[in-house]
């Protein structure tokens, strides 16, 4: 028998749809959607991107390894417990993604846009959600 956390799930090909991803699962992969939104309310060890256009992805718990690869207008919304965990997010093309900046006193969410950078790994500090960029590889 295969547990929950050791799948993965790939939505492929998709149009104009939403997902929601609540189970715990090792990874997602989206590939080749165009206008889809999707989800994902738990711990995840992968998340990655590829060939997609006007995609977003809302990321709600850890996720410490994202890749975006050739896609066109995507969109990351990373929650405060994914910030915190100072994810990795690696890109192949120059990418905008939202953080949720929400401090614990406040019922609020403050929203803050950084651009990752062309093939370059990025970091978050979550204290002060500045981004760091290395060489990918390095």
């Amino acid at each position: 028998l295969f547990k929950q956390e050791s799948m993965n799930v790939c939505i492929a090909n998709c149009k104009n749809a939403q997902f929601k991803v609540s189970q715990k699962i090792k990874g997602v992969v989206i590939e080749k959607c165009e206008s889809v939104a999707v989800e994902l309310e738990n711990e995840i060890v992968t998340l990655d991107m590829v060939n997609c256009k006007k995609c977003t992805v809302f990321v709600k718990d850890k996720a410490p390894l994202i890749q975006v690869e050739n896609c066109e207008e995507p969109k990351l919304i990373l929650f405060n417990p994914c910030v915190v965990d100072k994810p990795r997010i690696m890109s192949a093309n120059s990418t905008n993604f939202s953080v949720d900046a929400q401090q614990e006193n406040r019922e609020e969410s403050d929203w803050k846009s950084i651009m990752i950078p062309y093939q370059l790994q990025t970091e978050i500090n979550p204290d002060n959600f500045r981004a760091t960029n290395t060489l990918i590889g390095l």
